[in-house]
């Protein structure tokens, strides 16, 4: 009943405006945050006694390099918007930060799939919302259900047909929803499917690598290079050290790195795969 949710995200985006919608369908206060950098995010929560917070990783990471720790009035943070590592999730749980991992689109009225706060070491986004039909195709994730948009203006409605979202999943043991990545950024290189979140996700528990991005740039004899950017603050030897201590398959393993100091983003927070390639064209090193 005391619920006050803080609106952290653009009202432009529908991760924002859907906070706006859901605190009038449930008659709560909304909470208008004043600005989106860790150390206004942390005072409008203690000050404004917020109870849920929806932020992006990339909000997150911020309020973790602070020594921030959550207040007990907050309940629930929803996580979303682009995909967390695992361990991201893991730092925020052992700071207290009561996380739901979520994955939704515009297209599906911001959320099909929200995974209550545990402490499960998992990479599920839980169980579909009631509102939507959730299946696969190819691996491909595809949607239908109430929830779901009219269409596109200037194309026929969508109706009940199956939408595909064009991001790629599968279901674990329990049908809980684990996505996997973008379809169109899969890399192929010798034949060989290489899917970068997947790749990314052995990287990410690797000390001393505080961010790192897997990408495909063009080569000659394989068709596509695995590339991978690095935020870190690890001297060159020391970084190249850790690059080539993870072991994955030899065909999904980045043979160029580069070095940023930080990834490019689009909308609320997603990385832009393309714009980094772009950016680091001119100096990847071999490793």
């Amino acid at each position: 009943d005391d619920d006050r949710w803080l609106l952290s995200l653009p009202p432009a985006h529908v991760g924002g405006l859907s906070v706006i919608t859901r605190c009038l369908l449930a008659r709560k206060t909304l909470v208008l945050g004043e600005g989106a950098d860790a150390e206004t995010l942390a005072r409008d929560i203690t000050t404004h006694q917020v109870t849920l917070a929806s932020l992006v990783p990339t909000m997150l990471y911020r309020l973790l390099a602070t020594n921030w720790v959550p207040p007990a009035h907050l309940r629930v943070v929803l996580l979303g918007g682009a995909p967390a590592s695992p361990s991201l999730c893991a730092k925020a749980r052992g700071r207290g930060i009561p996380i739901a991992p979520t994955y939704g689109l515009t297209e599906a009225c911001s959320q099909v799939a929200t995974r209550e706060p545990d402490t499960r070491d998992a990479l599920d986004v839980g169980l579909p919302l009631s509102a939507i039909e959730v299946r696969l195709q190819d691996g491909v994730i595809q949607l239908r259900g109430e929830a779901m948009m009219d269409g596109y203006v200037g194309q026929a409605p969508l109706g009940n047909a199956w939408f595909s979202t064009g991001d790629l999943g599968c279901f674990d043991e329990a049908g809980r929803l684990v996505v996997l990545g973008r379809a169109d950024d899969r890399i192929i290189t010798g034949g060989e499917n290489v899917d970068p979140q997947q790749v990314e996700l052995a990287f990410a528990e690797v000390s001393g690598l505080d961010e790192v991005c897997v990408f495909g740039v063009p080569d000659e004899e394989w068709g596509m290079r695995v590339a991978i950017a690095v935020v870190s603050s690890l001297t060159e030897d020391e970084l190249r050290r850790a690059l080539s201590s993870v072991s994955v398959a030899a065909y999904a393993r980045p043979r160029v790195y580069a070095r940023v100091d930080e990834m490019p983003r689009r909308g609320i927070g997603k990385r832009d795969r393309r714009a980094l390639a772009q950016k680091v064209a001119e100096r990847l090193i071999a490793l």
